[in-house]
């Protein structure tokens, strides 16, 4: 579910439990499958070092502007990007810290040159 309150005018999504439980989730969420989308799944699993910091980005959710750029960086179609929003949903949210770590992995692959064959 995505919130938006008066003082801001990038919506973002609700958010339950602790960061951690939500990361475990995911993770259950990508080991039973569920028909995921292969790439979907390949950005759900960047997410298997990201443990919580204590941080104020672990209390908001996150962004639709984040989600838009994770959809972005993956090179997402516009269905991968809904099946990763139904995906969010299952697992209770995703706060900002967590998009935060997926976006930050995501530009460290697309700097790393891939080994040639």
């Amino acid at each position: 579910m995505i919130t938006k309150n008066e003082y801001e005018d990038n919506p973002r999504f609700s958010i339950q439990d602790t960061s951690i439980e939500r990361t475990f989730r995911f993770m259950e969420i990508v080991e039973e499958g569920y028909g995921l989308d292969e790439g979907v799944k390949d950005v759900l699993l960047l997410l298997d070092d990201c443990f919580p910091s204590g941080g104020q980005r672990e209390v908001r959710g996150a962004s639709l502007k984040q989600l838009m750029y994770i959809a972005t960086l993956a090179g997402f179609e516009v269905e991968q990007a809904r099946e990763l929003c139904r995906v969010f949903d299952k697992a209770g949210g995703m706060d900002s810290g967590q998009a935060h770590h997926i976006i930050t992995k995501l530009k460290e692959a697309r700097r790393t040159p891939t080994a040639s064959k």
